[in-house]
Order: C-alpha cells, then structure tokens, then sequence
C-alpha cells in the first residue's frame, strides 16, 4: 500500500486534506446496488424533478463515504479509527456533479490521541453541499 502514515505529534490544529470526487450515473449506480438503496430521488429524474431538484441526486451516504476516504487515508491517516462523525446536508449533489471536500484539523489531544476536523463538501458553485465534524483517534503510534 505504501502509505505515508503520520503520527499524532505530526498534526497540528490548521493542517487540512482535500480530493475533488465525480458522482457518476455508475457510481451512484454501484452505490445504490451495494447498499440497497434504489429510491427514486437518485435514480428517477422526472421523479426527483416533482420532488423539487432539477434531476436525480446523490446518496447522502456515499458523500460521507468520500470524508472516509480522506480520513483514512490522508489525514489524520490510516492509523487512526473514526469514534465520533456528525454531518449537516445543507444543498443536493446532482448525479454527475463534481464536489471539493475538505478535512481541516480543529484541535489536537495527544494525551488521549484524539484529532477533533471541520468536514466541508463544496459544490463547483461555491454552495456548501455537506458540513460537520469528526473525532478520530489513534489507535497504536
């Protein structure tokens, strides 16, 4: 795998991780196949049209699983394990939609080796899709 793996002391308060993701049809697709979830909002245009959105919409799920990536992998990296994750849904994702997501260190408790990171998803015309935060916590250094 070849990660590059911090450890507590290498995070301070400031520190972010970013990855721009594209919600396909054939993600959400997948998505949709892996979690059993087929509602009509993500799949139906004319459907999520009558429920007010201008087309089919992404699984609120499958943005936070974006956020998962970055933790685990980016920062705090893969040595840690979320304990704690709360999200706000503020605008829809259209399917096919390219979204910026963000992972910014807020605070730092090494005695507990807890990280404490703002979650921000922006859509390309600047809305704020997806906020809220996180703890993890290092589970061995």
């Amino acid at each position: 795998m070849g990660l590059e793996a911090p450890k507590i002391e290498d995070i301070s308060p400031g520190q972010s991780a970013q990855r721009e993701f594209t919600f396909s049809p054939e993600i959400v697709a997948r998505f949709g196949d892996l979690v059993d979830d087929h509602a009509p909002v993500h799949f139906d245009a004319p459907f999520a049209q009558g429920q007010g959105f201008d087309g089919t919409i992404v699984h609120g799920y499958l943005l936070a699983g974006i956020f998962s990536g970055i933790l685990g992998q980016r920062l705090p990296g893969p040595y840690t394990v979320i304990n704690a994750l709360s999200l706000k849904y503020h605008h829809a994702v259209a399917v096919g939609e390219t979204v910026a997501f963000e992972a910014a260190v807020e605070q730092v408790s090494p005695a507990v080796g807890a990280v404490v990171l703002r979650l921000t998803a922006t859509k390309g015309n600047g809305d704020v899709a997806v906020s809220g935060r996180t703890t993890c916590s290092f589970r061995t250094t």
